[in-house]
């Protein structure tokens, strides 16, 4: 008797597998929509699968397609109202802006973000060739106003950065802060450059880590504005997490159980430190009376709590002008939008651009920002 109860309870998994994955990848959705809301710091698990969110939505929207075109359509309405939010959300991810507004007049400025890592400062063998085709990209780009993370000055001119730089941008005003420093020559840290005259600037630092934000206060057009360069908490991976991605399947041995392991807690404690800085820097801008503009590496999605607590108040640059597919990290993991250009509803954005120029493991943005 119970013989044949367990082989019906199979048919009647086999027969539903499909709903059952299909809820299954439903549930995990929702847990992502609580992501930006629920701090990691508290609770880790939204953080992660937030993580995940277009690879997510991407497995539920096929999945609705063959809801809605099978024997499954009276599930139809129970999953619509979560795939129309999912698409809600994935607007942060790929933008439909069919009409490219101009500036009104000529006072837009140029504002570009830009993890730069080191300058290729570690291929040894090309890194004077790879930080000239920086530089170049640079000099191209031109900006007004240039916010580079993982910085790096050299002061005995073998590997020079800072004074090539300031020789040929019109924004030759810098304001950097070198938290590394090695044997008084190595200097490792965030940059801001621009061609407006700077009134003020000040750094803001997270305990127990060399990741940071500096502010820097310049004059626009009669106008203060303060700019915030950020490098948030990376999740740091290193060779052997980058090859247990590569080589995930279902043959599991206690080897890659122990990474998948370091993996999560590389993750996790990732999450709960840009959790916090999001709080410090958060808190920084609400008490500033200026208007801001706020770039940098968040090594975070926009469905995170980081950006959800960054971004409050303020206006994401490639939501309001950019096109196509927004994915700023060069690396293995593909379609992580994780730089960002905010600002205050007093400025208009305008042409915001991902350039996918192959130098660094993050794509150099810009945009144009115009004072209202």
């Amino acid at each position: 008797m119970n013989e044949k109860k367990h082989k019906s309870l199979l048919r009647i998994l086999i027969k539903n597998s499909f709903l059952i994955v299909s809820y299954f990848v439903l549930f995990l959705l929702i847990i992502s929509f609580f992501s930006p809301y629920i701090s990691p710091k508290k609770f880790f698990l939204p953080a992660f699968i937030g993580l995940a969110f277009p690879y997510i939505f991407a497995v539920i929207f096929i999945l609705f397609i063959f809801i809605l075109f099978r024997k499954y359509k009276k599930h139809v309405f129970i999953f619509l109202p979560f795939v129309i939010y999912g698409f809600y959300i994935s607007c942060n991810y790929y933008r439909f802006n069919f009409f490219n507004s101009q500036p009104i007049n000529n006072k837009a400025i140029k504002v570009m973000s830009y993890n730069v890592r080191l300058f290729d400062l570690y291929n040894w063998k090309n890194n004077i060739h790879e930080k000239n085709k920086i530089f170049k990209l640079l000099e191209n780009e031109n900006p007004a106003i240039l916010c580079l993370q993982e910085y790096y000055y050299q002061n005995n001119g073998e590997f020079p950065t800072t004074d090539t730089l300031i020789k040929f941008l019109t924004a030759n005003n810098i304001h950097a802060y070198f938290p590394v420093v090695n044997k008084n020559k190595y200097f490792f840290g965030i940059a801001t450059l621009t061609k407006f005259p700077i009134i003020n600037k000040g750094r803001i630092t997270f305990e127990g880590t060399s990741n940071m934000s500096i502010f820097t206060d310049i004059l626009l057009c009669d106008d203060t504005v303060r700019i915030y360069n950020n490098h948030l908490e990376s999740i740091r991976f290193g060779k052997e997490d980058y090859n247990f991605i590569n080589k995930l399947d279902f043959n599991i041995d206690n080897k890659e159980v122990k990474d998948s392991k370091n993996l999560i807690r590389r993750l996790k404690n990732a999450f709960k430190k840009r959790a916090n800085q999001a709080d410090i820097i958060s808190a920084h801008i609400a008490h500033c009376h200026y208007p801001v503009i706020v770039c940098g590496d968040f090594n975070d999605t926009p469905d995170s709590y980081a950006y959800k607590t960054i971004s409050k108040g303020l206006k994401d640059a490639y939501c309001e002008s950019g096109k196509g597919i927004g994915s700023t990290y060069n690396g293995k993991i593909p379609f992580l939008r994780i730089d960002f250009i905010l600002h205050s509803p007093k400025f208009n954005a305008y042409n915001f651009k991902v350039n996918k120029d192959d130098l660094s493991d993050h794509f150099p943005i810009t945009c144009l920002l115009e004072l209202k």
